[in-house]
């Protein structure tokens, strides 16, 4: 129940409390995992709770809903949902707040395809025209229309371009570049919002055409 006192992952941080970001990510997962439980007593999860619960998850209805009638999960954030409530319940029995811990000797952990990204299927030379296009229509202030230009153009997350100061746009090596570094990119908890991999960080060399189009007015 009270969230603030659980830890991240690690068990040599029991006494460290999480960030806000961390804390609503593991209620979200208590409260849907408690209410599927029908209780509002951690004492009352079972071993066997533990091990239907990921089925349930994963078990579609009608192609979208999960048994719960909410939305069926995949595999990779069944697994996300499975660490938390991993996370909370070793940490409760370290804490004396419930007496055992309930996850112990269960296997939850679903297999997740490793080439997932080609099944992706990248936009073809009309779609990207009709982004660009789409995009160019809304007014010069509206924040969609550089979200959806930089990304149709270059391809990086909408969150790398959403999550950036107005410092990242700035002269690399004598060429307007936007860059992706964590340095520019603003703030949560007094700490930047980091990329997600060490490939993330990079200059995208800003074309001559967004002059044009009112970039930066």
């Amino acid at each position: 129940r009270d969230l603030h006192s659980f830890p991240p992952r690690r068990s040599s941080d029991l006494d460290a409390p999480p960030s806000e970001e961390s804390i609503d990510v593991y209620t979200g997962h208590m409260r849907r995992f408690m209410n599927w439980v029908g209780s509002d007593n951690m004492g009352d999860v079972t071993d066997k709770h533990i091990a239907e619960y990921p089925l349930m998850l994963s078990k579609a209805v009608d192609g979208k809903k999960a048994a719960d009638g909410k939305k069926a999960l995949s595999n990779k954030s069944i697994n996300n949902n499975m660490a938390s409530i991993r996370a909370v319940f070793r940490v409760a029995t370290a804490k004396k707040r419930i007496a055992t811990d309930p996850t112990v000797g269960t296997v939850h952990k679903l297999k997740v395809r490793k080439n997932v990204m080609t099944d992706r299927k990248s936009f073809d030379r009309d779609q990207h025209a009709q982004i660009i296009a789409g995009a160019l229509a809304l007014p010069k202030d509206d924040p969609r229309r550089w979200l959806w230009l930089l990304g149709a153009i270059y391809g990086p997350r909408i969150a790398e371009i959403a999550d950036a100061k107005v410092s990242a746009i700035r002269t690399v090596h004598g060429y307007l570049c936007f860059d992706i570094t964590e340095e520019h990119r603003n703030h949560w908890g007094g700490k930047p919002i980091s990329l997600k991999t060490e490939s993330s960080p990079r200059p995208l060399p800003l074309r001559s055409s967004f002059g044009p189009w009112g970039f930066g007015e």
